[in-house]
């Protein structure tokens, strides 16, 4: 839903209809309230890899004994592996290859010794992860054997935005989970959900509308749906700090900026408080509590704040083992394929700019694709596992970035340390081994931050592909031991930031990624 003036004063005209479905569908006032105040992220980063992937043709998934079981033999071409050729990114070896919780490990396509050496096909793909100068492996934690609970795209969609599978949303959305949870404690991020594209949208349901997200695709995009600076309203933008009220009248002890339309419906939306059923009233608060909300917004100058704020400062222009592709590119071959910098750019320009600008807690995006990860057709193994690696080669090199960008709100910190990076796509796919590629509920939850417990790779696979059991702290904070499942990954990332969230049928936290 875009979040523009005009969109809620026609809300606010739908009148009866509107509140009615509201009320049938029992909104609450709901909110996840803060009750850890330790050093942890305040901010997500979500990035969907759209169409269901081959986690495994990118991490080894699969605990060393059972590579053989799933993975074909790598008879001339290295997308497939055997145990021979994967390592530790943190240059450990096999350290801890049999452990229940183990290292970071992958498929070594590259040529250690020279990293930008071209080698076969994925070649030094995806080796962003394993670069000692960023070491993102030491901030990464992966879950695997994630049951989404389907195998059906859009199903798929969402169970990764909110952890529970469904044709609509069944709970409210991650990113607008966490959103809600720091309204209060950062007031001043104006704009607190954002979706880039608009195309990884999920709602707030029953929390704060401010927790919905604004959807953009480019700065500009800002003007047009929270800035409005347009000529229409000439006249009607001189704003007066009156006093700020809550929905039923009690003073909240601030101000706020308001123009005459605005000074004139918020009393007439509190005006009708009490004149129908409790549900209507819920309705109507959370209306009142939008549309102060987002005066708030239009009263700051958020284009100008976005358009001074620097995207991408800190990477070179060349990656040091590519050297001649651009910043966010690589080769297929000598010629085969180009990915540039217009593939991945803008979004990921704009998501550092609302980052590190501090006007939003959570940012999501849709990766632009190169390949449809889709792949049902005969033998996709090769451009899916090239193509793939591709992709993580660059949103590692995103997070690279981020790593090296300081902190806006802690000293000596990162923004990387102040972001949960969450990267999912729908489900997974069959394994290899079967000769086909498609749809398979088993997943994988890649979590990339610098105050969670990384280089940590939790869960597996059972020899016949179910997901490995993984310890897990239970809603009455009992311990248990099965696999994960999609629920669980959500309230894992809650865990991350300090809280808890309710999720309809339970959750387990996986044990071991959130700091204590």
């Amino acid at each position: 839903m875009k979040m523009s003036r005009r969109t809620l004063l026609a809300a606010g005209g739908v009148g009866a209809v509107q509140l009615g479905l509201l009320s049938r569908f029992g909104l609450l006032d709901g909110r996840a309230r803060a009750d850890c105040t330790t050093d942890r992220p305040t901010k997500l980063l979500m990035i969907m890899i759209p169409g269901g992937i081959h986690h495994e043709l990118m991490w080894s998934v699969f605990h060393d004994d059972r590579i053989g079981r799933f993975i074909p033999r790598p008879d001339g071409s290295p997308i497939f592996y055997d145990a021979s050729t994967v390592e530790n990114l943190d240059g450990s070896g096999d350290a801890d290859v049999d452990a229940p919780i183990r290292r970071v490990r992958m498929n070594v396509t590259w040529d250690r010794a020279d990293p930008s050496m071209r080698l076969a096909e994925p070649g030094n793909k995806g080796y962003a992860w394993a670069a000692p100068e960023y070491r993102l492996w030491e901030n990464t934690a992966i879950i695997s054997g994630v049951d989404q609970g389907t195998a059906a795209h859009l199903s798929g969609q969402i169970a990764s935005l909110c952890g529970v599978a469904g044709a609509t949303f069944g709970a409210p959305a991650i990113p607008a989970v966490i959103a809600n949870h720091f309204l209060d404690r950062f007031p001043d991020r104006a704009v607190p959900s954002v979706s880039i594209g608009g195309s990884l949208s999920g709602p707030a349901l029953d929390l704060a509308p401010a927790a919905g997200p604004a959807e953009i695709a480019n700065v500009g995009d800002l003007e047009y749906t929270l800035s409005d600076r347009r000529y229409a309203w000439n006249g009607l933008r001189t704003r007066t700090e009156e006093p700020a009220l809550a929905f039923d009248g009690t003073p909240q002890g601030s101000g706020i900026p308001l123009t005459a339309v605005e000074g004139a419906l918020l009393p007439q939306i509190r005006g009708l408080r009490g004149r129908s059923t409790r549900g209507t009233d819920t309705a109507l608060e959370q209306l009142y509590e939008g549309y102060a909300g987002l005066s708030r917004t239009l009263a700051r100058d958020i284009v100008d704040l976005v358009a001074a704020t620097p995207g991408v400062e800190h990477l070179p222009a060349s990656m040091p083992w590519a050297p001649g592709a651009p910043r966010f590119g690589w080769t297929i071959g000598y010629a085969d394929y180009h990915a540039t910098d217009a593939t991945w750019g803008p979004n990921f320009d704009l998501a550092l700019r609302m980052l590190k600008s501090d006007l939003t807690t959570a940012v999501s995006f849709r990766l632009p694709m190169t390949f449809n990860f889709d792949s049902h057709f005969t033998n996709p193994f090769g451009g899916h596992g090239t193509h793939l690696r591709g992709a993580f080669e660059v949103i590692g090199r995103l997070i690279a970035e981020m790593k090296l960008t300081p902190s806006t709100m802690r000293a000596g910190s990162t923004l990387l340390d102040d972001t949960l990076v969450y990267i999912t796509s729908d489900f997974g796919r069959t394994f290899p081994i079967t000769g086909g590629s498609d749809h398979n509920p088993m997943h994988s939850a890649v979590l990339v931050n610098g105050r969670i417990q990384g280089n940590r790779m939790l869960g597996g696979y059972e020899e016949n592909g179910l997901g490995r059991p993984v310890e897990l702290i239970g809603e009455d904070d009992e311990r248990e031991t099965r696999p994960p499942t999609s629920r669980d990954v959500a309230a894992t990332i809650y865990s991350c930031f300090g809280f808890r969230s309710f999720i309809p049928g339970g959750y387990g936290i996986v044990d071991g990624v959130a700091c204590p």
